[in-house]
């Protein structure tokens, strides 16, 4: 039996239980001459309680319905305004540029950092000095409020660009990419396959060749800073994740170019110092652009770092669930970083 018919069967039931009762009234006498209740005058008691209590059912239905509907229609209105809202933030592009830092591995790459910091600070007044139109390859790409350069960036066009026996570093900085997956649904990573096509949302990446490399000279740290554009044609969706909105509470994987493993058949081919940077560089920021003036910013201190079934290391992150949370956790990688 439906709301609507319970009601209304109560509602009859009450009237039927009041109309005898006014007929009972003008026929018996309900008090003996002592006061006490006759026989008839307990049976009206009894239904003017059952009255009043058919009454009151009557009256929790109708507001038990009322709160049911009210809650479905709200349930409707919020899953109407999410997909609104997924229809407004698609994610119409994926780019990413990151900041990762080359750490000391072995003899030339330390080499190649004592000569980058000595060079770099004998040129120092050089760089302070802003000359349009002259691209030397290197410049400073911030400083502090005295013109005191920061972080200085280098590029294939300056003689400390990296080469001969430093060729890998160079090979690194316009190689470096990640493979990146999207699960709606968090997992462990220790089952995750990494195969293209396997989460929510999968896509690799066509590298720009603008890979540069970026000078810290207060940390004496070397990074590489590059971008990856991630061409749809190379997307894999299920349909689950197609808007800003899917990403909260999803999970992000980072698939690095170390996991890439050659068969032990095309060993000969193997940069072994490019796979030992690689397998040694760590992510600092990372910045995905997922529609034309949309930017989500993480920091590397938020991915866990695991290793796949196979033994390939993989980075992940489950995003924040609730829209507050999400904006404020992904416009800065540094207030991540301080958290």
């Amino acid at each position: 039996m439906d709301f609507d018919s319970l009601v209304g069967a109560l509602k009859v039931v009450g009237a039927a239980i009041s109309g005898v009762l006014g007929v009972a009234g003008l026929i018996f006498d309900f008090k003996h001459e002592g006061g006490k209740l006759t026989r008839a005058g307990k049976l009206v008691l009894t239904g003017i309680i059952a009255s009043g209590l058919v009454a009151v059912a009557a009256s929790s239905v109708e507001i038990y319905k009322a709160k049911s509907e009210s809650a479905k229609q709200l349930a409707r209105t919020e899953q109407l305004l999410h997909e609104l809202s997924r229809a407004v933030q698609p994610i119409s592009k994926l780019e990413a540029g990151y900041w990762v830092e080359v750490r000391s591995g072995n003899s030339t790459i330390d080499a190649y950092l004592k000569r980058l910091d000595r060079e770099i600070e004998s040129r120092i007044e050089q760089l302070r000095k802003i000359e349009i139109g002259k691209d030397i390859g290197l410049q400073a790409i911030s400083a502090e409020w005295n013109g005191n350069p920061l972080t200085v960036e280098i590029s294939n066009n300056s003689d400390l660009w990296p080469k001969d026996q430093e060729a890998f570093i160079a090979l690194a900085a316009l190689t470096y990419g990640y493979t990146v997956f999207i699960l709606k649904e968090p997992i462990e990573i220790q089952k995750f396959t990494g195969v293209h096509g396997t989460g929510d949302f999968s896509a690799f990446g066509v590298l720009t060749k603008d890979g540069k490399l970026n000078w810290d000279r207060r940390e004496k740290k070397l990074y590489i800073r590059s971008n990856m554009v991630y061409e749809k044609a190379l997307w894999n969706s299920n349909g689950r994740v197609t808007s800003v909105v899917d990403l909260m509470g999803a999970q992000l994987v980072l698939i690095p170019p170390n996991a890439v493993q050659l068969p032990t058949q095309y060993a000969q081919f193997r940069n072994k110092e490019l796979e030992e940077l690689q397998q040694e560089a760590h992510l600092k920021t990372i910045v995905f652009t997922v529609a034309d003036g949309r930017d989500i910013w993480l920091s590397g201190k938020s991915f866990k770092e695991s290793k796949m079934p196979d033994g390939r290391t993989v980075l992940s992150l489950v995003l924040p669930t609730d829209e507050t949370s999400f904006r404020r956790f992904t416009s800065s990688a540094e207030g991540q970083e301080k958290e």
